[in-house]
């Protein structure tokens, strides 16, 4: 086993959902920015829409908290920060494939694994556990990506600007980890992998 470890792959992060208020409701929850304007006036509440997966979630798995996210998709929200909250210490035998090439995918999409044991994705067959293409502004965090039986374990294709990849474990891929087919990022939103650890099943393997 070759440990490959990448602590950062650019230098300009935007993460919308750094600072997450109190629930005031279900699937909901307010962000205020408290920075007053020239002015002198707050900064009105932004809201932010809340899924769950897991035992005790909206969703059982990660494929219907998905499509949950794209159903809530209108123009007057496309822009509305959502927010995926799936249970640690869990395994699921799930891919987390966006491809936004039509359009139609809310951007300021936060996946996080939450608990103090990481979310495993440990889906069957060889295509790669992550797939992102054309997507603006989403985070995947926290999870631990078991890809054990396939070449590569995340792919990321074409425009993703904001895109961030922050504190996954990576393992069991026999050529790369993270495979990226043109990918760009934009003038405000670079993309990002950060705090990454790759554990490769070959000593050819790349991170």
């Amino acid at each position: 086993v070759v440990l490959l470890s990448v602590m950062a792959f650019a230098v300009i992060a935007y993460f919308v959902l750094s600072s997450i208020g109190e629930p005031t409701g279900r699937g909901t929850v307010e962000v205020r920015d408290n920075t007053s304007s020239s002015s002198g006036e707050t900064a009105p509440t932004v809201s932010v829409r809340e899924f769950t997966v897991g035992p005790r979630g909206d969703y059982p798995t990660l494929a219907r908290g998905l499509q949950a996210i794209r159903q809530s998709f209108t123009l007057q929200s496309a822009d509305e920060p959502r927010i995926l909250r799936v249970a640690g210490g869990q395994t699921y035998n799930e891919r987390i494939e966006i491809d936004n090439s039509g359009g139609g995918y809310p951007q300021h999409v936060t996946i996080v694994s939450e608990g103090d044991a990481p979310a495993v994705l440990a889906p069957s067959g060889d295509a790669a556990v992550v797939m992102l293409k054309q997507v603006d502004w989403l985070t995947l965090e926290g999870f631990r990506i078991d890809a054990a039986g396939k070449a590569v374990a995340v792919e990321l294709h074409g425009r993703l600007p904001g895109t961030r990849l922050s504190n996954l474990q990576i393992d069991g891929f026999s050529a790369t980890g993270i495979l990226c087919v043109g990918v760009v990022g934009s003038s405000d939103g670079e993309v990002e992998i950060q705090g990454c650890e790759f554990r490769s099943a070959s000593e050819s393997a790349d991170a």
